[in-house]
């Protein structure tokens, strides 16, 4: 019975970091960018079953950078000891850094006419273009990049040190919330009315954003100097 109070305990300690793990992200995807723009820019002209393909290859894209990140980040920790500490001194760095460009981030211009505009959602070719446009622009997204390394060397460092369940379940979490994220956006930034909404709280939105990041960031030094 006491092994099976800790099992519960253990869980439950690491279903907390993931709902973090989660709402960081979220905070994230919430910040204007290119990928919001693309899928704004979709929906306005194609609707949200236009924009649906290129939402998928955004929520695959960024699951495929969260697993490359993951095993290379558990590669290096087995090659390294003494890491845990280093690890979340490096994570809270890398969330600073986020949040200093999300504050510096300028307004997107909006132009509906780009080439993401003009896929066209009724060919096969057309839903391949746009899904694999959206994974290669999840994959490669370098604040994406960051915040993940940010967690995995951090609160979630389990998850790259071997800890199989809880990495399947966070990738399974990064999938699914990329896509329920991006559906939403396409389904409410479809109407021209809050897209020009969207834009006029932009700096709101990043300020909020980069202030958010920044208490992730404090919250994992002081974990940081605690497990130190």
């Amino acid at each position: 019975m006491p092994a099976d109070l800790t099992t519960a305990a253990a869980w439950d300690a690491e279903l907390r970091l993931i709902v973090g793990f989660v709402l960081g992200y979220v905070v994230i995807l919430a910040t204007p960018g290119p990928n919001m723009l693309a899928v704004a820019g979709i929906a306005s002209l194609h609707g949200v079953r236009g924009a649906a393909p290129f939402c998928a290859g955004v929520a695959l894209g960024a699951g495929a950078l969260g697993a490359a990140l993951l095993f290379a980040i558990g590669a290096a920790a087995d090659a390294v000891r003494n890491w845990d500490a280093a690890a979340r001194a490096v994570g809270a760095l890398l969330l600073l850094c986020i949040a200093v460009a999300i504050a510096r981030t300028r307004p997107p211009a909006v132009d509906e006419g780009t080439a993401t505009g003009r896929i066209r959602p009724g060919a096969a070719a057309g839903c391949l273009a746009a899904l694999g446009a959206g994974f290669c622009t999840a994959a490669t997204n370098p604040t994406t990049g960051a915040f993940f390394a940010s967690q995995f060397l951090g609160p979630l460092g389990g998850a790259a040190h071997g800890e199989a369940v809880t990495a399947v379940v966070t990738l399974i979490a990064v999938v699914a919330t990329a896509l329920a994220f991006f559906l939403t956006v396409a389904a409410v930034l479809s109407l021209p009315a809050p897209r020009r909404a969207a834009l006029a709280w932009h700096r709101p939105i990043r300020v909020a954003a980069a202030t958010a990041l920044v208490l992730m960031a404090a919250a994992t030094a002081w974990s940081c100097l605690s497990c130190g």
